[in-house]
């Protein structure tokens, strides 16, 4: 069945996707807000952590070259969502986080703050198929019948909406205010962090804990098998600074990993024609210990480069896809 409505129509996908890899790949007063409010809120099992500071990533120059993109003419559905749903995502959000247990498989709850139109976005939610609800007081949209995924929404309060599989956000519904929060460990480094970065990450298990049984993990998936914990961290400014950090079993394994990665990065570096080739030139790899680091800094000159050319290739693979000619500039 063909869903109806912005919220589903294929431009719109596009640009949430590309919204997604600008901010998760880059590459609200501060990112410590993430650290007072929604990391008070992660579920007790999380052992991954996602925190994205869309005030802070949008305050930045880099940030504006973006949100003028999105909002430009060329993606008129952006406008449309906007005035449909009643929220800006460019404007009316402020900070996410993405939590997940280290089990295979597992659904992530995304807690999100920011101003929200409820009426508006329940009615938005049920043009996309989604029915609304009252549990234990808080006002929950649900598509019926899908298993997993993000198939609930929790509004909280106008300032606060949880989402993802039905079961999650009900669960986050019952314990709030109860229980014990995340771990002792896992809490710290991720307040750490998100301190001094826009866009962070904690994993506080092996990746292999969220892989599925029997998945064939490569050869590059063997090398992460010797990684216990990572952390990863990306700042907006004069230059966009991105770093990676891996704790392995042993000083070796450790060692290892950077040796493998500087392969692969190589490789992928002498392609040609490769856009990734002049940014896998700066890697800096090394290892202290039992801890693998990886870092990067790009000029954010160069960086808005490579979003007017993501732009572009963008609106060429649509046109493409819709069946347009190409124009000729």
């Amino acid at each position: 069945m063909r869903r109806r409505g912005c919220l589903y129509n294929r431009p719109h996908m596009r640009t949430c996707t590309l919204i997604a890899l600008l901010i998760c790949a880059a590459l609200i007063p501060a990112a410590a807000a993430a650290d007072s409010s929604l990391l008070g809120l992660a579920p007790a099992d999380s052992e991954a952590l996602i925190g994205i500071n869309i005030r802070q990533i949008l305050a930045s120059d880099f940030g504006k070259v973006v949100m003028a993109q999105m909002a430009g003419p060329s993606h008129p559905e952006v406008k449309a969502f906007a005035d449909q749903g009643g929220f800006d995502p460019m404007h009316d959000l402020d900070e996410i986080l993405i939590t997940a247990p280290a089990k295979q498989n597992p659904n992530a709850l995304f807690l999100m703050r920011g101003k929200f139109d409820v009426a508006k976005l329940s009615q938005l939610a049920a043009m996309g198929g989604m029915k609304g609800a009252d549990y234990h007081g808080v006002h929950i949209l649900v598509r019926a019948g899908q298993q997993g995924g993000f198939s609930a929404v929790a509004v909280m309060d106008p300032s606060l909406i949880v989402g993802g599989d039905e079961a999650g956000v009900r669960a986050f519904v019952d314990r709030r205010g109860k229980g014990a929060g995340l771990g002792a460990a896992i809490a710290a480094r991720a307040s750490e962090v998100s301190r001094t970065n826009d866009i962070w990450m904690v994993v506080h298990a092996a990746p292999s804990a969220f892989s599925p049984q029997g998945a064939n993990p490569g050869a590059a998936g063997k090398v992460m098998e010797s990684i216990e914990q990572a952390s990863l961290g990306v700042k907006f400014g004069t230059d966009i600074v991105f770093w990676v950090q891996a704790v392995t079993h042993t000083p070796e394994d450790a060692q290892g990993l950077v040796s493998a990665l500087r392969f692969f990065s190589g490789m992928a570096a002498n392609q040609k024609g490769s856009p990734q080739a002049a940014l896998l030139q700066k890697l800096k790899l090394d290892s202290e210990g039992n801890t693998a680091r990886i870092s990067l800094t790009i000029p954010e000159a160069d960086a808005e480069a490579a979003v007017h050319d993501a732009m572009a290739a963008g609106k060429k693979a649509a046109k493409q896809a819709q069946g347009e000619p190409e124009s000729k500039e």
